[in-house]
Formats: C-alpha cells, sequence, structure tokens
C-alpha cells in the first residue's frame, strides 16, 4: 500500500514539473540559466554552455554557443555606470571585449526598444566591426535597474551568423529578469 501512495506522488510531481517549466520561464530544449546574484537572471540559447565572464568585466557569468565561422559566440553582461539608458546610447562607445581581452571596434548600425517577457523596458543596440572583412557582429540589449544602474548584455557572433543568431539573441534576452538586492 505505502508503495502505491509513493508512486502516485512521483507521478503527481512528474506532471507537475511538466506543466511549470514553462512558466518559469525555461524549457526542455533551453541553455542552461544564468544569474549574476542579486542582479541578473536569464536563459542561453539551447545547446550553449556557460562560463565565469573575464574579471575586467565583473567576472559575471558568460553565455557561451558553438564556435561558427572563426568566431564563438558569447553572451557576456556588464555595468555600465548610473546614467538613464537614453543617456547611455547617446554616448555608446561600442567595443566587444572576448575572452582573450582583444577589443575590436564596432560601428553603430541601428537601435529599437526592445521589452523582456517580463516587462522589463530597453533598447537593442546593433553593431558590427567596420573593418574589411568584418570579424564580429553584436546585438547589445541594455537596461537599468531601480537604482538606475545600467545593465548591457553583449551578444556577439560573426557577421555570416548574425541574421541567424539575431532571433536566437532576441528570444535569450527576452528572459531576462532584473533582480533586487536578495531575490
Amino acid at each position: 500500500m505505502r508503495g502505491r501512495h509513493f508512486l502516485v506522488l512521483g507521478a503527481g510531481l512528474l506532471l507537475a514539473a511538466l506543466f511549470l517549466w514553462p512558466a518559469l520561464g525555461s524549457s526542455p530544449d533551453a541553455g542552461p540559466t544564468l544569474t549574476g546574484p542579486s542582479v541578473f537572471r536569464y536563459v542561453a540559447p539551447p545547446g550553449w554552455t556557460s562560463q565565469v565572464g573575464p574579471s575586467s568585466m565583473g567576472g559575471f557569468p558568460q553565455a557561451i554557443g558553438p564556435a561558427s565561422n572563426n568566431f564563438t559566440p558569447d553572451i557576456t553582461f556588464k555595468t555600465d555606470g548610473y546614467e538613464s539608458i537614453s543617456q547611455f546610447v547617446q554616448t555608446y562607445q561600442s567595443t566587444l571585449v572576448d575572452v582573450t581581452s582583444q577589443v575590436f571596434p564596432l560601428k553603430l548600425v541601428d537601435q529599437e526598444p526592445f521589452v523582456t517577457a517580463k516587462g522589463v523596458k530597453g533598447v537593442r543596440l546593433h553593431s558590427i566591426d567596420p573593418s574589411s572583412p568584418p570579424t564580429a557582429e553584436q546585438f547589445s540589449y541594455i537596461f537599468s535597474d531601480p537604482n538606475g544602474l545600467i545593465y548591457e548584455f553583449a551578444c556577439a557572433c560573426a557577421p555570416a551568423d548574425a541574421a541567424r543568431y539575431a532571433p536566437i539573441f532576441d528570444a535569450s534576452m527576452k528572459t531576462v529578469v532584473i533582480l533586487q538586492a536578495g531575490g
């Protein structure tokens, strides 16, 4: 009799997990959930891994995708000081920093408003390396926390992969949640 109770309880927990998984902002084929304690949380693209980002960028978790076209795509988080999003966009000095700390200049191509699934409003900046041929393309998602601190999620890939990765980056950044201290 006791075994049947555990079987029923186990089946109930399995069903609850299957129904709750999408509500938690993840899916069985999603990448890892990355969290900067008391700062942010988001779900990386499917098939990606995570690692600790460069210490020059605060050592936050970084999402790493599979190498393609001589480039390893990534999502790197950094904070850019206390100012409004519009001030940040106006003074945007675009640079791409990879895990080996090489810096590539980037040229702003376009910008547009961006809103996460949880209603966090920000802006999406699209930049490309101006050299010929270009070596990197970046989609930066800029948000601010309730205290005005600017957060940037820099999503970089090879230019040849940009059309494929733009919607993947958008989908991942739709899962961004800005956390409160202790959240």
